[in-house]
């Protein structure tokens, strides 16, 4: 992170401050998280980052263990409608479905569809899949 800053890779930062809050809200450090996600958030203003769905996937996370409901759900909004739109502009339908198919995508439509959350694992869902 701190290479990242130095060299102005911004996209990096912002990716590893988000990994970041995806820990430290696993290990039950709630408000180390929300700093995390909201360095994450100030790095990616004005910019099109590519992983920013699951940037807000981790913020409305963050505002759920944090009772806020209403930040929460205004983050889901914005994540599923970027998701449909990134969604919507792959042409291909195997891209379509290898895209929905992302682990994290299917948790935040949950999340957004039915208000269902990812049960104790809060946002563990957002870290990289192994291959």
């Amino acid at each position: 992170l701190a290479r990242d800053m130095r060299l102005n890779n911004w996209e990096s930062a912002a990716r590893n401050l988000d990994d970041m809050a995806i820990t430290r809200l696993a290990a039950g450090h709630v408000e180390d998280a929300g700093s995390a996600v909201a360095k994450s958030a100030e790095l990616r203003r004005g910019g099109n980052i590519l992983d920013h769905v699951r940037h807000l996937w981790v913020d409305a996370c963050v505002c759920t263990a944090r009772g806020q409901k209403d930040a929460a759900r205004a983050a889901i909004i914005a994540a599923h409608d970027l998701y449909s739109e990134r969604r919507a502009a792959l042409r291909e339908r195997e891209l379509q479905r290898a895209y929905a198919a992302v682990r994290f995508h299917r948790a935040m439509r949950a999340a957004y569809e039915r208000d269902e959350w990812p049960p104790d694992t809060v946002c563990i869902v957002a870290l990289p899949e192994s291959t």
